[in-house]
């Protein structure tokens, strides 16, 4: 074990909150000293033989944090340089857990696919057990019936390519929508990823609750839903000291926990109002099938949960709070990957201008009959469907991959993995490793094209929405609306940095991670004025 010295004690501090009242620093720190002395007298009687050479090779954890302050601000970059050190699988503890890093194709593929039965449940959070309703939503429940249940209804009834279908007026209407709306800033300097956001939040809305993103608090709800949901978002990313060292939970040094437990609420009451209004109209209705919209999320969750109700042998039933959890999961993992990948893309291209018109060429020479991109011109244009696949490569919006956890003892690469293992996949990584890629560093679409590389997750080097049974159930509705977004807007605008706005490609870590700086462009039109109003 690693010897405690006052510059690393200081650093363990500077994890918490800085509190500015003097005796709560106090207490805080007492508190901490206390912890730390319990963890270590305990350990040190306890202890057997240590299992460190069972494991991958990995840092040195210092007592009660572990490797916590290794991480960083971005963990993905600081694990990744770690893995050039330890190796493509390494493990570190964080806090009181154990964690794996796989960092290559072939790690990736041996906990996704081979290890994919054992390591299919997910280990909780504070911000899943207070905003997720105690991880019943469908990213972070724990493997098992529930889990089962609610991935076979969103699969069958949202997520079938059948279903999604009957989906796509809304999808082109909220693309021409995105189009209409930039436009009214032509001229002028223009940021692009709210209006993005706001397509793609309109998109998963209707989809979901069957009324747009912005029109959610039309309701009569007293809460803001949007504001609601950005508040999740961010507390769903940040590090929250409990989740590491359990024994520290109780205090909520940071104050999450406090936000958490208000925003949940909140919801409750939101969306409670939302789901009762519309189990009162299906009530009403002659046929459960809506006549004036495709039938969403809701109306099939209220339905699966009254029918499962009615079943008295049925395993699992669907409360209120579920159906609550399914829904923001759907705002959480189904807008950001279209609003972020698109963003990242537009600015790849403004960087890279050779790209920018070899697509713009493309989409002419396609799209020639005075009209806006269809998905089914898609698959006609290979040159923007590389583009997509490079800005996955480089930009993964989610960077580390949810972790899995181990639900029983299992091998890996000759190393023994304990049941509790916590497994991520480090895709930013496997994206830049000279070992998988030409010339990593460069943006390069022509890579991808004429290859076999997908991004469905069969292929281990692309995994922007995961793999396995764990793997984004949202996968094909994201890649159609990247896809579909990047088109029209290369179709419809002439593109150029702002005056005073360089593309700035830094980071912003979270749940997903985004241009720190939203990109700011000039627009100037391709098209005839009808296609703007």
């Amino acid at each position: 074990m690693q010897m405690i010295t006052a510059d690393k004690f200081q650093q363990v501090v500077s994890l918490l909150h800085p509190y500015q009242n003097a005796a709560m620093a106090f207490l805080v720190t007492a508190a901490v000293c206390t912890t730390l002395l319990s963890y270590m007298f305990v350990r040190k009687l306890v202890a057997g033989p240590s299992n460190r050479g069972q494991l991958p090779p990995g840092p040195r954890p210092w007592p009660l944090i572990g490797s916590l302050h290794v991480l960083g601000a971005m963990p993905h970059q600081s694990l990744a340089k770690l893995a050039r050190k330890y190796g493509p699988l390494m493990s570190l503890r964080l806090g009181s857990s154990v964690y794996v890093v796989a960092s290559t194709p072939d790690m990736a593929k041996a906990f996704l696919q081979t290890l994919d039965n054992t390591f299919a449940s997910r280990p909780s959070t504070a911000g899943t057990v207070h905003m997720l309703f105690n991880s019943t939503d469908l990213a972070f429940a724990p493997y098992g019936p529930y889990w089962k249940l609610i991935r076979r209804v969103c699969m069958n009834h949202v997520f079938h390519p059948r279903r999604l279908e009957t989906f796509n007026p809304i999808r082109l209407e909220e693309a021409r929508d995105l189009i209409c709306g930039l436009s009214r800033f032509i001229g002028q300097p223009v940021s692009v990823r709210p209006l993005v956001q706001e397509a793609a939040n309109n998109i998963i809305s209707r989809m979901t609750l069957g009324k747009r993103y912005t029109d959610l608090n039309s309701s009569g709800s007293t809460h803001d839903m949007v504001v609601l949901i950005d508040e999740i978002m961010l507390l769903l990313g940040v590090p929250n000291l409990g989740d590491f060292i359990p024994g520290l939970a109780w205090m909520d040094l940071q104050g999450w926990e406090k936000r958490m437990k208000a925003v949940k609420r909140k919801v409750q009451e939101a969306l409670g109002e939302i789901i009762e209004q519309r189990r009162e109209e299906l009530r009403s209705r002659s046929s459960p099938v809506p006549s004036n919209r495709p039938e969403d999320l809701l109306d099939v969750l209220i339905l699966a949960a009254a029918s499962a109700e009615q079943n008295s042998t049925a395993d699992v039933q669907i409360t209120d709070d579920n159906i609550t959890a399914i829904v923001l999961d759907m705002y959480l993992g189904g807008t950001d990957t279209t609003s972020i990948t698109t963003e990242w893309a537009l600015a790849e291209l403004l960087l890279n201008p050779e790209c920018l018109k070899k697509s713009q060429e493309e989409i002419e020479s396609v799209v020639r009959s005075g009209r806006l991109v269809e998905d089914a011109d898609i698959e006609h244009l290979p040159y923007l469907r590389a583009v997509v696949q490079e800005t996955f490569r480089l930009h993964p919006p989610a960077p580390l991959l949810l972790p899995r956890e181990a639900m029983q003892a299992c091998s890996v690469a000759g190393y023994e993995l304990p049941a509790g293992t916590r497994a991520y996949v480090n895709v930013w990584a496997i994206g830049r490793d000279p070992a998988t890629w030409t010339d990593p560093m460069a943006f390069r679409p022509e890579r991808f094209v004429g290859g076999d590389v997908e991004e469905k997750g069969l292929h281990f080097e692309l995994l922007p929405f995961g793999a396995g049974r764990r793997r984004c159930v949202g996968w094909e509705l994201g890649l159609l609306n990247v896809r579909l977004f990047l088109a029209r807007l290369l179709q419809a605008f002439n593109w150029s940095p702002a005056p005073g706005h360089n593309v700035d490609m830094t980071e912003q870590f979270g749940l997903t991670v985004m241009m720190a700086k939203s990109l700011t462009v000039n627009l100037s039109p391709r098209l005839p004025s009808r296609f703007y109003r």
